[in-house]
């Protein structure tokens, strides 16, 4: 009860494999929500106003547009390339 829940949930919706899906069934992962949590916790890490294209790049990695377009292909191709290489 006592953990940081929103850098938990940060955590997962910043992995590219994941990114909301988990928390779809909830209406607190709209992009309004998802939003103000980020900005939340970017002003605790960074004791600083969060970059005013937050939003954008928060829409764009959601979305896989302009810099993280193709995103999850990478992710994949890589994770599978990393578990071909890994030896018990």
């Amino acid at each position: 009860m006592k953990a940081d829940q929103d850098v938990f949930i940060a955590c997962v919706i910043l992995h590219p494999r994941y990114k909301s899906a988990p928390f779809k069934p909830y209406s607190c992962t709209t992009d309004a929500h998802i939003y103000h949590l980020l900005r939340r916790l970017w002003l605790r890490f960074f004791s600083q106003t969060p970059p005013d294209d937050l939003h954008r790049q928060m829409e764009d990695y959601l979305n896989e547009n302009n810099l993280f377009a193709g995103m999850s292909v990478s992710y994949t191709t890589m994770e599978t390339s990393l578990k071909q290489e890994v030896c018990f």
